[in-house]
């Protein structure tokens, strides 16, 4: 069994752990050799989906190194087409050869990587561009925020887009020549976007100025904060916009940066209602268990919850727009976790409550004003002279 680290273009990765897996191909050529590195190169092509056309397949040969093989064409010069993949081992099952050339069976042996914990493959993978506009610290922070928010939901896998340069590092570490080939297994597992979010920064800023009182006759700083974002969220196969949208904030103060943030709680907050609205989970003793925790739910906030009934579907284009919703109850936040929430019933019947139900931010009822009681009362009772109570 020989040992192989190969180098044709391709470039795979790994997240946590490494671990193998096996592809049974046959290769050809004029010689052994040539029909070991045919068959080697199609194992590759096969793992990870890549096409080698025959004219670049006949001009490879593999030269062995000490840290596995290098594949190169004959003239001497580095092919056009190159990949990185990691063969741990192979065994030749069988070789012939006659007149027309030779053929070998080969058992390749892949280094892979399997996530840890739970893929993220059933996730659909967004990304926060950069925002356009002058203000660029305002943008910056919005784009903060609203990775952040997306992160905690948990919905989507949130791939990073902006620390390239960091990246490039990383990788060219992992790819030197004193790197264990598990690890090499890292390299370029880079996923492709199903969706990114684009936006403008209409405008953002503070405006300052002074007033006078007029009983006093002093000067009074004042300031009030404004900003007006327009966003898309884009499919990346096809540019369709899917969903677009426009958040102002209006805040009397200096809060720029309060600005940013719920700019960009109202973006995602927008996308998760219409993509992934809040679900119930869970619920008993007038407490509702919803299925998203982190900084994306806060501690008093109130959702109304909607029983869903029948779908209702375009007439015009036959799109399914959703469910006939009807709300059942009301309930507020009482606690938060990283990844779920616990709300208490303050309005309906917890018997109209079910697990799937939808969950939409509502306005909190307004508690009803008690009126106080009066400690001076009537009295209707007759004291005789004797003292007591005549009952």
């Amino acid at each position: 069994m020989k040992q192989f680290f190969i180098l044709v273009l391709f470039f795979f990765s790994g997240l946590a752990i490494a671990a193998e897996e096996e592809r049974q191909v046959a290769g050809y050529g004029q010689s052994v050799k040539e029909a070991i590195t045919d068959g080697l190169v199609r194992a590759v092509e096969q793992q990870y989906g890549m096409t080698i056309e025959a004219s670049t397949v006949q001009k490879l040969v593999a030269e062995q190194t000490e840290n596995g093989v290098t594949f190169s064409d004959q003239a001497g010069t580095e092919s056009s087409r190159k990949a990185r993949g990691n063969i741990r081992s192979y065994d030749l099952l069988s070789k012939s050869c006659d007149a027309e050339g030779c053929e070998v069976a080969l058992n390749v042996q892949f280094t892979v990587f399997k996530a840890a914990g739970r893929g993220t493959d059933h996730l659909r993978k967004i990304a926060v561009m950069p925002f356009s506009g002058s203000n660029r610290s305002f943008s910056g922070k919005v784009a903060d925020n609203l990775q952040e928010y997306l992160t905690q939901s948990r919905r989507f896998a949130v791939l990073d887009r902006e620390h390239s340069q960091a990246y490039q590092k990383e990788k060219a570490l992992w790819a030197g020549d004193d790197t264990p080939l598990d690890e090499k297994a890292r390299i370029g597992q880079v996923l492709g976007l199903d969706y990114m979010i684009v936006g403008k920064i209409v405008h953002a800023g503070t405006r300052r100025w002074q007033e006078t009182v007029a009983m006093t006759g002093e000067s009074e700083n004042k300031a009030q904060t404004s900003s007006k974002v327009r966003y898309q969220l884009i499919e990346v196969a096809t540019r369709q916009i899917k969903w677009s949208g426009t958040v102002s904030q209006s805040l009397s103060g200096n809060y720029i940066s309060l600005a940013a943030k719920k700019t960009a709680e109202q973006i995602s907050g927008e996308l998760l209602e219409n993509i992934y609205p809040l679900r119930v989970v869970g619920q008993q003793d007038k407490t509702v268990v919803l299925n998203q925790g982190g900084k994306t739910l806060v501690k008093g906030r109130c959702f109304g919850i909607y029983a869903l009934g029948e779908k209702i579907f375009d007439p015009y284009t036959g799109n399914f727009l959703g469910q006939d919703e009807q709300q059942v109850a009301t309930v507020k936040v009482s606690s938060v976790t990283a990844k779920m929430s616990y709300a208490r019933l303050i309005r309906g019947q917890q018997s109209a409550i079910e697990n799937m139900q939808i969950a939409r931010k509502t306005s909190c009822p307004a508690m009803k004003k008690v009126k106080s009681i009066s400690t001076e009362t009537e009295s209707r009772q007759e004291i005789p002279q004797a003292g007591g109570i005549i009952l």
